[in-house]
């Protein structure tokens, strides 16, 4: 995003954040325990602020280094990662938190995210002849809209269990 971009709040999905300590001073925890073992704090904590009036602003040049861990450059956990962040923006949708969201709201999107795995399913079949790396990115869209419909069921991926 060019910088100065107000970011929607449903676009909240990302890191390394500098808040202002006057947002997080207040009577509830910036970080919910009840999320401890499942992760989504950053994202269920950004959603609240801006609910609460916060705006959250793209700087593009601004310069970040994180050490990946070696663990984290498979495909296996790209897919648990997937998984994890469609889990936290069903959580947030259905909760509210882009707005409001009626039984029929909840019902197209449950099929939109039906749609989308199907459709990323097929994706991932037609080229992984190309190549798993060519599969890779609709494996992952797979593996998110599963999470999505997953809320739906009740199951929650503990990824720091």
């Amino acid at each position: 995003m060019a910088t100065g971009t107000v970011i929607p709040p449903n676009r909240l999905r990302f890191g390394n954040v500098l808040v202002k300590g006057s947002w997080l001073r207040g009577a509830e925890a910036p970080f919910d325990p009840a999320l401890g073992l499942t992760g989504g704090e950053d994202g269920d904590l950004l959603s609240r602020l801006v609910q609460r009036g916060a705006r959250l602003v793209w700087c593009d040049e601004a310069i970040v280094r994180e050490p990946v861990e070696p663990s984290r450059l498979s495909l296996h956990w790209l897919l648990r990662r997937a998984l994890s962040g469609g889990q936290d923006f069903a959580r947030h949708s259905i909760a509210g938190r882009y707005g409001t969201m009626s039984t029929a709201k909840r019902v197209l999107f449950f099929l939109r995210a039906l749609a989308q795995a199907v459709a990323a399913a097929a994706l991932a079949l037609v080229v992984w002849p190309l190549g798993r790396h060519h599969a890779a990115r609709w494996l992952t869209t797979l593996s998110a809209n599963v999470g999505k419909l997953s809320v739906f069921w009740g199951w929650r991926y503990r990824e720091y269990a």
